[in-house]
């Protein structure tokens, strides 16, 4: 459960959980640690009231990338992953020499593979093979990671991509597109050295990406 929520009250019942799991058909498929959980009587006595202070947000994280010299992008990360980084490639022309453009959010993936990878990683490989088809004539970056240093199931926090990264991916033995189509970007960003590894950072706000113009 993404954050636990210790200081809400909770919505339904152990009972009504167990209830929805049988209709469903999946009770048996619960571990059984889970099920014996449900099966426990519930303290239903109400919770003090709680003072939630919200400390970080994506949005301070995308602030401090513009205090450390980026601009705010005009759009964010979200939508559909192609989606994303078409939108983020058309404004690649416009920038000025030695401008970076930060980007926070979240995308989505279609999943139509079985391969190893995680949006972030998705959307710089994507990005990468746009720029190839859609060349300019300077030099930039572009970078896209998870602010928890994971992306996906992995251990890759992301990607870093230039224009070479294409290239370099196919001169160790993976041809991207194919890659994308299986959802294996993972596979291919290390074939080409760019895949970003941190280790876990210890918060979660959500992904930041940065397109830079040398």
């Amino acid at each position: 459960m993404i954050a636990s929520g210790p200081t809400v009250a909770p919505v339904g019942t152990r009972a009504e959980a167990a209830d929805l799991a049988r209709r469903l058909g999946i009770w048996e498929r619960l571990p059984e640690v889970a099920r014996a959980v449900l099966r426990q009587p519930e303290d239903r006595r109400a919770l003090p009231p709680a003072r939630n202070i919200l400390i970080g947000s994506n949005a301070l994280l995308v602030a401090a990338m513009v205090a450390a010299g980026a601009d705010p992008a005009p759009l964010p990360l979200a939508g559909d992953v192609q989606d994303c980084a078409r939108a983020i490639w058309a404004l690649a022309p416009g920038l000025r020499p030695g401008q970076a453009l930060a980007f926070g959010g979240e995308t989505t993936v279609r999943l139509v593979g079985d391969g190893m990878g995680g949006r972030n990683q998705e959307l710089a490989l994507r990005l990468a093979l746009l720029a190839e088809a859609q060349p300019v004539n300077f030099g930039w970056a572009f970078a896209a990671v998870g602010s928890d240093g994971r992306d996906g199931p992995g251990e890759a926090a992301g990607g870093l991509v230039g224009a070479g990264t294409p290239a370099a991916i196919r001169a160790g033995g993976i041809d991207p597109a194919a890659a994308l189509a299986r959802n294996d970007s993972t596979p291919a960003l290390a074939a080409g050295d760019a895949l970003v590894l941190t280790g876990a950072t210890g918060t979660n706000v959500a992904d930041l990406a940065v397109l830079v113009r040398g």
